[in-house]
């Protein structure tokens, strides 16, 4: 009679996003990363797709104990295929070339907490190995993740070019550099030829796996956030421009705009409407949004307005910062 495996779950990742109902990041996917697989194979390891998340099979926990020294994790990429996601996604620091959200099961790191979001801490820029540092007098110190010392082979400060450094015989991961105890930056070297970057990179140490006494592992949460922008109306449509007490009211609230200004679109006389504070964006609007006529004792409904959309961002010209992003609505 043949013999059924039983596989135990010893642990489960699940991705988040609140732009979407129900937080969940519709438009992202997983994919191992080159390695992964032998590494799954060598702990009879199965990883699954899960909705919105991935889940980790295991025939043998046991396993997990032996693997408490290996310094090479199972490394899984996030995708996203979304053209908008970083309209809508709140990122701080990050460049769509040159940075990436990396996370790892290690003990105190954000990946353990289901409660933090995704923030500029998670945000690390990607380098080819060179790494340019402000202090050319102090002695830095340079780990892997899990804390322990590269080679000195492996880092070469580059004569005649102060604070510069080059990272040899790695080929992916994570470098962190330290000035005495203090950790003062993070990099995630490649120096692969041919690499196509992810949106997040997802480093699960076999050995630091934790498993209950009834085999069932941990679940951790990779939670991003929505962005937030100020709203900017344009009523264009030259029927709504004649009346002379329009309005646009939040779930019944009229206190959430400033008052009206007159301006132009396309050399035509148009009217904005700007939120006092800023808005959440989201996929579904959670609060009906009307354009009415206040002059009525009972303001008259003109129009269903559409909630702000992410391909429709703008920066404020005077200062372009992140604390001025915009969402233009037309009407």
């Amino acid at each position: 009679m043949k013999q059924t495996l039983a596989f135990h779950n010893v642990l489960t990742i699940a991705i988040g996003h609140s732009y979407f109902e129900g937080n969940m990041f519709k438009s992202a996917r997983f994919e191992l990363a080159d390695g992964a697989t032998r590494i799954l194979k060598n702990l009879g390891m199965v990883v699954k797709s899960a909705v919105s998340g991935l889940n980790c099979f295991m025939t043998d926990p046991e396993l997990i104990a032996l693997s408490k020294n290996d310094v090479d994790p199972i490394r899984i990429y996030v995708r996203c295929d979304d053209a908008y996601h970083i309209n809508y996604t709140d990122l701080p620091d990050y460049d769509p070339q040159h940075s990436l959200v990396y996370c790892n099961n290690l003990p105190n790191e954000k990946l353990q907490s289901v409660d933090k979001g995704i923030d500029r801490d998670d945000v690390i820029s990607i380098s080819d190995g060179g790494v340019v540092l402000p202090d050319d007098e102090v002695e830095y110190r340079f780990t892997d993740a899990l804390g322990n010392p590269l080679p000195k082979e492996q880092v070469l400060k580059l004569e005649n070019r102060p604070g510069e450094y080059r990272l040899t015989g790695i080929s992916e991961g994570l470098v962190r550099i330290f000035d005495n105890d203090e950790e003062v930056r993070r990099i995630y070297v490649v120096s692969h030829k041919i690499w196509k970057k992810p949106l997040a990179v997802i480093a699960l140490f076999p050995g630091h796996f934790i498993i209950n006494g009834d085999k069932k592992g941990q679940r951790l949460q990779i939670q991003f956030n929505h962005r937030n922008t100020f709203w900017k109306y344009f009523i264009v449509n030259p029927k709504y421009l004649g009346f002379k007490n329009l309005g646009i009211t939040i779930g019944g609230n009229d206190e959430l705009f400033k008052a009206p200004e007159q301006t132009k679109v396309m050399q035509r006389p148009a009217l904005v409407f700007e939120t006092k504070e800023k808005m959440p964006l989201r996929e579904m609007s959670e609060r009906p949004l009307k354009l009415v006529n206040r002059d009525e004792i009972i303001p008259e409904l003109l129009e269903r307005l559409q909630p702000a959309t992410p391909n429709q961002l703008y920066r404020n010209e005077e200062n372009g910062s992140e604390d001025s992003l915009y969402s233009h609505i037309y009407v």
